[in-house]
């Protein structure tokens, strides 16, 4: 079973810099981003990772919270074994520009905004690209 360790972890500056260096000698470029980490590089989809994904969503039950993964790179840190792993199903994380920033400065929307604008990116995502997004999943408040 995979836990996965939030990227505003303690740990995860000592882990991160551990996973960044393994990723880039495969010219994999990890990146801490809003609310996961995010890989950049020539990822390629190998067929095999297709084909045990789709079974693997065909037998997976709807309330199940389980994703399959790609194991990425393992290692070792502190006597504890860790992995950096791709989630098969991709989500979109929304974001907006931050007012009176730089143009490179978003924060993630509120739930109430997520949930007005998500329908409208899942729609656009089918029209420009033909791509059947799934549900995003909801945003919670704390």
């Amino acid at each position: 079973s995979l836990i996965p360790i939030d990227v505003d972890d303690e740990a995860m500056d000592e882990l991160y810099a551990v996973a960044a260096s393994l990723l880039e000698e495969e010219d994999l470029f990890l990146q801490r981003t809003a609310t996961t980490l995010t890989l950049q590089g020539d990822l390629e989809v190998d067929e095999d990772f297709e084909a045990m994904n789709e079974q693997f969503e065909d037998e997976a039950e709807e309330d199940d919270d389980t994703e399959f993964v790609e194991v990425l790179a393992e290692f070792e840190h502190k006597d504890q074994d860790y992995s950096v792993v791709r989630i098969a199903n991709p989500f979109l994380l929304i974001a907006k520009q931050k007012e009176g920033t730089a143009t490179d400065e978003y924060t993630l929307l509120e739930v109430d905004e997520a949930d007005k604008i998500s329908p409208m990116v899942e729609a656009q995502l089918e029209v420009e690209w033909g791509l059947q997004a799934q549900e995003l999943p909801s945003v919670k408040s704390e």
